[in-house]
């Protein structure tokens, strides 16, 4: 490596980007052979050089003159040196626009919930009651919960399970109860025993599908504005050079991506990119698995602990690229087992074609099962979705029941066009289904339907048609008309068969939010004997729970009322609350009492006479934003602290601190 001369001098100049872009002061080398700069400096620059490096002083200098296609020019008297890169080499300036995953919010701190809901109905004068209890717990070793299920003296365990959750690398091992991954070809059962994979909903901002990617080149500083289908996405500035956008956002279907680049000048270029995109697609080189072992459940919901036979599966979904993605599944049952793979794949722009292929036996046999598919989707214009499936007489897999032959064949078509983006003088949307399955134990199905629906002012109707053919055909056709005066709506529906007509007018109010009261009223007329039907129900929602009442008149008085409450446990604290539907935050306000809280702009709660609340309703590993009411909040009160953005873990609860007070 070749020394500079000892004449060298480190000067911070003012380095701009010709022409005449504000630069900022860096660190360069002045020699008799011209300036050199060192490696993070080129990097800066986007620059990877080629030729061997100068060393002066124990660093690594690179002379420009040697970097192909640049120009510069020194001014002595503004100590500024300017560059040309018009012709040089650079990487490109990358842009994603994926959002960042948000940081979870503090330290585990112990706690856990239990909610009951309960209901008395009383119907020909016989009376029963059902209560549904869920218990949970949470701590740094992770959570569990407890389903039970009570009908009069009649008491049944649901769930039972332990649930580790881990963000960092997007996997949850469960053990206990749990329902099991099926795949593209897999029947979803329960078992217990353990469960361990892929959880992308521990990151909900991570786009697990390819997205576009925009590559182009602005010849002076610019600005950048995203389009997607016509929407502005996002925008920002870019220096001269070559850039490249990823993570575009979109919605699933076809589209095209347009980057509008605008200089100094205000002159503009726009680059183009047509795109398909498909939840069904994983990125290049991303990994979904799923493993899971146990014993199979039976009659859920009327026997406690009712397993049958050892189950065990595996299934590895892979990205092998950003347009074809792989799968590989196997299963095992006591008597049976199946292993096949299957692909999606990108066809150009077009749509999606996917394939499976499949072998099943059991003691008896066995036999393959195959299935083709394509799909394209157009928001906005049309979609359409061909399918067809078809099972030799052996083939067996886990969750089959026994002594049911699959089907021959199972075809599915699926239509759907809003004839207006079409060009057409019609508005709202059409759609129309065909299945068919092709049984070796019966008659076949087969089933036609069509609906049209269409936005009138505030209300919207939808017209319906449905046909079912096993083999005596069975037309039925509908009517539904929904009006919606804010709050408040009104609905009339008609059905009509072969056997009856049957009418419904009906009237409801919601709450904006969770708490407040919903209403409902309805009538129906007709069906068999010309039956008339009246129907009154009602729900009021507080910060302690939900009371709720249902009125039925048929041919008798018909009635139902329930409660559904909670209570949250963090720390050493508890709290009487509206059940816990999700994860919560104990609210403190220093001390202020009958203070209102938002969240994400709705109106949750107001804190009690010690200045805290609890918010049950929150989305995990989500951003939700909890805001004061300010004039809720006294003028001498500290105002520092009016919004709090809390990241909770699943099913867990967290202190939400606003520290305000006197």
């Amino acid at each position: 490596m070749p020394e500079l001369r000892r004449a060298a001098e480190e000067w911070m100049v003012l380095v701009r980007e010709y022409p005449n872009h504000a630069g900022i002061t860096q660190d360069v080398l002045r020699t008799a052979e011209g300036f050199s700069a060192p490696l993070e400096v080129l990097h800066d620059w986007r620059i990877t050089p080629a030729a061997a490096p100068r060393r002066h002083e124990g660093r690594d200098w690179y002379l420009l003159s040697d970097i192909p296609g640049m120009t510069q020019s020194f001014d002595a008297c503004a100590q500024a040196l300017e560059l040309g890169f018009s012709k040089v080499q650079r990487a490109a300036q990358l842009f994603s626009m994926r959002p960042a995953q948000a940081a979870l919010t503090g330290e585990v701190t112990t706690g856990g919930f239990i909610n009951l809901d309960f209901q008395y109905s009383s119907m020909a004068g016989q009376g029963a009651t059902a209560s549904l209890l869920e218990g949970g717990f949470f701590s740094a070793l992770g959570r569990g919960g407890q389903t039970v299920l009570m009908r009069d003296a009649q008491v049944t365990r649901l769930e039972s399970f332990w649930v580790r959750e881990s963000p960092e690398s997007m996997t949850t091992l469960r053990l206990g109860d749990a329902i099991n991954h099926a795949g593209s070809w897999g029947r979803a059962v329960r078992f217990a025993g353990a469960q361990w994979g892929t959880d992308f909903s521990l990151q909900p901002y991570f786009s697990t599908f390819p997205q576009p990617v925009i590559r182009g080149d602005a010849v002076l500083p610019s600005t950048l504005e995203v389009f997607v289908d016509g929407q502005r996405r996002s925008g920002g500035a870019s220096t001269a050079g070559p850039f490249e956008l990823r993570d575009i956002p979109t919605l699933s279907g076809a589209g095209e991506a347009l980057v509008v680049v605008r200089d100094a000048l205000g002159r503009e270029t726009r680059v183009a990119q047509p795109f398909y995109s498909s939840p069904s697609l994983l990125r290049d080189g991303l990994r979904d698995y799923a493993l899971e072992a146990g014993a199979l459940r039976r009659d859920y919901g009327i026997a406690s602990a009712n397993y049958g036979d050892i189950f065990a599966s595996g299934t590895l979904r892979q990205g092998l690229s950003d347009r074809l993605t792989g799968e590989l599944r196997a299963e095992f049952q006591a008597d049976r087992a199946a292993g096949g793979i299957g692909g999606v794949g990108l066809i150009g722009n077009l749509g999606l074609f996917s394939a499976t292929a499949v072998y099943g036996q059991n003691r008896e046999g066995g036999g393959w099962q195959g299935a083709l598919g394509f799909e394209r989707d157009v928001p906005g214009v049309y979609s359409f979705a061909l399918r067809s499936q078809w099972m030799q007489p052996g083939f067996t897999q886990v969750g089959q029941a026994e002594n049911q032959p699959p089907s021959r064949r199972l075809d599915l078509a699926r239509f759907s066009v809003q004839p207006r983006a079409l060009g057409l003088p019609v508005a709202g949307s059409l759609s129309l289904l065909w299945t068919h399955e092709d049984s070796r134990s019966g008659p076949d199905i087969e089933l036609r339907s069509a609906a049209y629906g269409v936005q009138i002012g505030d209300g919207y109707l939808n017209l319906g048609y449905t046909e079912t053919c096993a083999p005596d055909c069975q037309p039925s056709a509908r009517l539904d008309f929904t009006y919606s005066f804010g709050q408040t709506s009104a609905a009339f529906q008609h059905e009509h068969t072969d056997n009856a007509d049957i009418s419904r007018l009906s009237v409801q109010r919601n709450s904006a939010g969770p708490l407040g009261l919903d209403w409902r009223a309805a009538v129906e007329r007709g069906g068999f004997g010309s039956n008339q039907r009246g129907e009154i129900s009602a729900a009021w929602k507080t910060n302690r729970g939900t009371l709720t009442a249902d009125l039925v008149h048929d041919a008798d008085f018909n009635y139902r009322v329930g409660a559904a409450t909670g209570i949250a446990f963090l720390g050493s604290e508890a709290f009487w609350t509206r059940p816990v539907n999700g994860s919560f935050a104990v609210v403190r306000t220093g001390g202020l009492a009958d203070v209102g809280i938002t969240a994400d702009g709705r109106s949750v709660g107001r804190t009690d006479k010690n200045g805290n609340a609890l918010v049950p309703d929150l989305r995990a590993y989500e951003i939700n934003r909890l805001s004061l009411a300010v004039e809720d909040i006294p003028i001498e009160a500290d105002l520092s602290k009016m919004t709090l953005d809390l990241v909770p873990r699943g099913r867990s609860g967290l202190f939400a601190d606003f520290g305000v007070g006197p």
